[in-house]
């Protein structure tokens, strides 16, 4: 396994994003793509990754949705879950309080029932990967839904090259003043609770025997640029080697051309990240910088 790898979540937003995004693999150091199960192009995207990933050129993980357009499972099996148009209707943070509500035996049913239906889905669009999982908005961390993550694993049964444990490091970042000034609030808060996550769940994940990496793209979500990467990269590295983990370098290349493209256009906050410029950037330094 080689000890850095650059991935992209958000494969099969739209046929335009991940176009582009395979333009990161022929011209670029893209070597993993998170495919997100339920898009509506799913299947002309899938098809345009297949060849990729029959040469070896692209692994594959399953962008895990519970957050953002609809669901694949019948809305009304859904009820916590999905609107009245079968569309995702939790933001992380709603679906982190029904977790400590009344409602989480309800809800865990209904995260594990869709949750199979998307993984399902992936394995049948390439039968002969072997998959990785993660999430949008990394909402998997969790810990119920981390925990039912798990327990899906067993009963498919499905052994996963790994599973994403979103938690960044945040000391390469305290060492360097110049990088931490650009982070924005929102992303450190959220990265702190990962980690906190990360705490809780990283116990039940090695008594499952399930591998995972040092994973880097948080801080800088929307925005990891050739300056940022170059930067830190050497810190990151030698934190992964020193754990003897692989290194995931996340990105999020290319914006979207028309608010057509997002899977649910009222969502305001994943609309404005999806015409950001920084995926620009991300893209540039997916093609510029050394493997």
């Amino acid at each position: 396994m080689q000890n850095t790898f650059f991935h992209s979540d958000d494969y099969g937003m739209s046929v335009h994003s991940s176009k582009y995004i395979l333009s990161c693999c022929e011209e670029g150091v893209l070597s993993s793509v998170a495919v997100m199960p339920n898009s509506p192009v799913f299947a002309e995207c899938c098809q345009m990754l297949n060849p990729y990933v029959e040469e070896g050129r692209i692994t594959i993980s399953v962008h895990l949705n519970l957050v953002e357009g609809r669901a694949l499972s019948q809305p009304d099996r859904l009820p916590l879950l999905t609107d009245e148009r079968g569309f995702f209707c939790c933001s992380f943070g709603k679906l982190l309080m029904m977790t400590l509500s009344a409602k989480r035996s309800r809800l865990k049913k209904e995260i594990q029932r869709e949750l199979t239906c998307q993984i399902r889905r992936v394995q049948e669009a390439f039968p002969a990967a072997e998959l990785a999982l993660d999430s949008h908005q990394h909402f998997h961390m969790i810990p119920l839904v981390f925990d039912t993550i798990l327990d899906i694993i067993k009963e498919m049964p499905l052994s996963p090259r790994y599973v994403r444990l979103s938690c960044e490091p945040v000391l390469p970042f305290l060492l360097n003043p110049a990088i931490l000034v650009k982070i924005r609030p929102v992303n450190m808060v959220k990265n702190l609770l990962l980690n906190v996550f990360g705490w809780l769940d990283k116990p039940a994940l090695r008594r499952s025997g399930i591998s995972y990496n040092l994973f880097w793209g948080l801080m800088f979500s929307g925005n990891m640029n050739l300056f940022v990467v170059k930067e830190l990269r050497p810190v990151f590295e030698r934190i992964a080697s020193r754990r003897g983990l692989p290194l995931e370098i996340l990105s999020h290349p290319c914006p979207i051309e028309d608010t057509e493209e997002c899977l649910d256009k009222k969502k305001k906050e994943f609309v404005d990240f999806y015409f950001s410029r920084g995926r620009f950037e991300e893209a540039a330094m997916l093609k510029t910088i050394e493997r």
